[in-house]
């Protein structure tokens, strides 16, 4: 169990932890280990568990909320929503302690398509100097961090949905940018984007490079020079997608 919450905890940070605000080095920082970091409702589950584990030596207190995902523009767009909720929405986790959080989802057959996307925003919640503390004359010491985990539900059995890619070379304003489309009912997870260049590979953007959700189109800025077939991970298989029509 320790080797898997460790694995977690890196995949975690290389992929969904974002910093909402640094207002100062954090002398009193917590450590949160959140799991599963993929969490999904398949068909006819209304419910699913999302665990905070607070890692650290003081008392955290986490709020946690879902907004549905979308991509209109290329962009990542989070829009307040009822369909999913969380119970409980804050927590006041203690040091050593773990806290369940339940992902709900109020009807399980009202999505149209057979995925939908989510994004579950885990805020840490700064907390206020005790009176008399010297930490109290400077707000500096205020830190709040934000995680940022994928949540998706399905209609439909998962396993049949299929992500379909194109991606093109074009050039615009900005320079250069590779432009990837999905056009299956699967989101893709991409990772290693590069460009083949003859027999040679040319790193675009190493790690997670984003995520393209059904229907969307992305973009990421290519070095002028650079162009060919893109080759990038797709829920963490190799795929060489073949050139827009």
């Amino acid at each position: 169990m320790r080797h898997i919450r460790s694995v977690l905890m890196k995949r975690l940070l290389t992929a969904t932890l974002l910093p909402a605000s640094f207002l100062a080095t954090a002398s009193h920082a917590s450590t949160v280990v959140i799991w599963p970091v993929d969490p999904i409702l398949k068909p006819g589950e209304q419910a699913t568990a999302l665990w905070l584990e607070n890692k650290g030596d003081k008392p955290v207190t986490l709020q946690v909320r879902s907004f549905d995902w979308a991509q209109p523009q290329g962009d990542d767009a989070l829009t307040p929503q009822n369909d999913v909720v969380v119970s409980p929405p804050i927590a006041v986790v203690p040091a050593g302690k773990r806290q369940l959080v339940r992902i709900i989802r109020r009807d399980p057959a009202a999505a149209a398509a057979p995925e939908r996307a989510f994004r579950l925003l885990i805020d840490e919640v700064p907390t206020q100097p005790a009176a008399g503390d010297p930490a109290a004359a400077s707000a500096r010491l205020a830190v709040q961090m934000r995680y940022s985990i994928p949540l998706f539900t399905y209609t439909a059995d998962p396993g049949a949905q299929k992500v379909a890619l194109v991606a093109r070379t074009i050039a615009t304003g900005d320079g250069r940018v590779v432009e990837i489309r999905n056009t299956g009912t699967l989101h893709a997870r991409l990772t290693d984007l590069r460009v083949v260049l003859g027999n040679q590979e040319r790193m675009i953007k190493a790690g997670l490079s984003g995520y393209v959700l059904p229907g969307a189109t992305v973009r990421f800025v290519i070095p002028g020079d650079a162009a060919g077939v893109v080759k990038v991970g797709v829920n963490g298989v190799d795929q060489t997608l073949e050139p827009a029509t």
